[in-house]
């Protein structure tokens, strides 16, 4: 595979309530939300850009930073498929992110410097 991307993402733990709608509606109007959210679950997930196809899926439990679940993700894509270039935003950046890639994996990194 030429390109896949890595991003990590939250869960809520329920489905969306009526507290949630009016607190955004609130957001909306003051410019930010007021709510503190202490744990959710979270993912971080590599996808194959061409075809979409899920190469790796770490779990986990956020608020955390991006980069915790980087190279067990990058490990495990590797197992699926020769990935060339990985992609990700700047909350992987980091010079051990590239160096891991590139001489463990042969990935070609493209991480946009914070």
């Amino acid at each position: 595979m030429k390109l896949a991307a890595v991003d990590g993402t939250g869960f809520e733990l329920r489905h969306i309530s009526a507290n949630f709608v009016k607190r955004r509606k609130r957001a909306c109007i003051t410019g930010y939300e007021t709510t503190t959210y202490t744990r959710y679950p979270s993912a971080g997930i590599i996808c194959d850009c061409a075809s979409h196809l899920i190469l790796a899926v770490v779990p986990g439990r956020g608020p955390e930073p991006d980069d915790k679940h980087y190279r067990q993700a990058v490990a495990q894509a590797a197992k699926r498929a020769r990935v060339e270039t990985i992609l990700a935003d700047a909350g992987y950046d980091s010079e051990g992110a590239h160096l891991f890639a590139s001489q463990e994996y042969g990935m070609r990194t493209i991480i946009p410097a914070t």
